[in-house]
C-alpha cells in the first residue's frame, strides 16, 4: 500500500524536498538583501533628510545674518537722520533765539509807544507768532487769549512792523495790512498812525479797511475806494 502511495509521486520525494529547500534558501536571502537594501536606503534617506535640515538651517542662518546686516545699514541710517535732525533741530532753536529777541524788543518798545509800559514786553513763540505779554516781575506771560480785543490786534500789529523791519534790512519794501485796527479805542489809534507815518518813510504800506474813517489822521496817505472802481 505504501509502496504504491511512492510510486504515485512523479519524481522523488527527496529531490522535490531538496528542490524546495534550495528555493527557501534562495528566497531567504533575497529577503536577507532586500532587508540590506532596505536598512541602506533608509540610512541614505536619513542623511539626505539631515542633509535637507542642515541646508534649510544654514540658507536660513545665511538669511538672518543678511537681514541683521541690513538692520545695522538702517541703524546706522536712522542715526544719521536724527542726528541730522537734531543738528538742524539746534540750528532752528538758535536762528529763532537770534532773530526773535530784536523782533521782540522792537515789538515790545512798539507797543510801549501804543500803551504805555504797563503792558510790559512782548512775549513771541519760536514761529514768530505773538504768544502774550510779560508783565513787570511775572516770569510768565499773561496769554494771549486773555487780553482784550484791542490790546491783541495791537500786540499782532506791533509783532509785524517790527518783523517787517527786521527782515528788510534798510530796504523799501511792501507791507499789506488787512484790517487790523477794528477794537481799537481812538486814543491808541492816533499814536497807531503816528507809527505808521514814521514807518511809512521805510515800506509802501497798503492797508485794507470796511472802516477807512478810521485812518484819517494818516497824513499824505493815497486813499482808494475800492468799491466805486469796480463799480464803473
Amino acid at each position: 500500500m505504501a509502496n504504491q502511495a511512492v510510486k504515485a509521486f512523479p519524481q522523488n520525494p527527496n529531490v522535490e524536498v531538496q528542490t524546495l529547500e534550495k528555493q527557501v534558501e534562495r528566497l531567504r536571502s533575497q529577503a536577507d538583501t532586500s532587508r540590506d537594501q532596505e536598512r541602506t536606503a533608509l540610512g541614505r534617506l536619513q542623511q539626505m533628510a539631515d542633509a535637507g535640515v542642515y541646508s534649510q538651517v544654514s540658507e536660513l542662518a545665511n538669511e538672518i545674518e543678511s537681514l541683521e546686516a541690513d538692520i545695522r545699514r538702517h541703524e546706522l541710517h536712522l542715526g544719521a537722520i536724527k542726528l541730522l535732525h537734531d543738528l538742524l533741530e539746534q540750528r532752528h532753536r538758535e536762528i529763532a533765539i537770534a532773530v526773535t529777541k530784536p523782533v521782540a524788543d522792537k515789538a515790545s518798545r512798539l507797543m510801549q509807544r501804543i500803551a504805555g509800559p504797563r503792558l510790559g514786553s512782548v512775549h513771541l513763540n519760536d514761529t514768530f507768532q505773538p504768544a502774550g505779554l510779560v508783565t513787570g516781575a511775572a516770569s510768565t506771560p499773561v496769554f494771549m487769549e486773555d487780553l482784550s480785543g484791542g490790546e491783541s490786534e495791537q500786540i499782532h500789529l506791533a509783532v509785524r512792523l517790527a518783523l517787517a523791519d527786521q527782515m528788510a534790512a534798510g530796504e523799501r519794501e511792501l507791507l499789506v495790512l488787512d484790517d487790523v485796527l477794528t477794537a481799537t479805542d481812538s486814543g491808541r489809534l492816533a499814536r497807531i498812525q503816528t507809527i505808521l507815518g514814521e514807518f511809512a518813510h521805510r515800506f509802501q504800506i497798503v492797508i485794507l479797511t470796511c472802516h477807512p474813517e478810521r485812518y484819517g489822521g494818516l497824513e499824505g496817505a493815497n486813499m482808494i475806494d475800492l468799491e466805486a472802481i469796480v463799480g464803473r
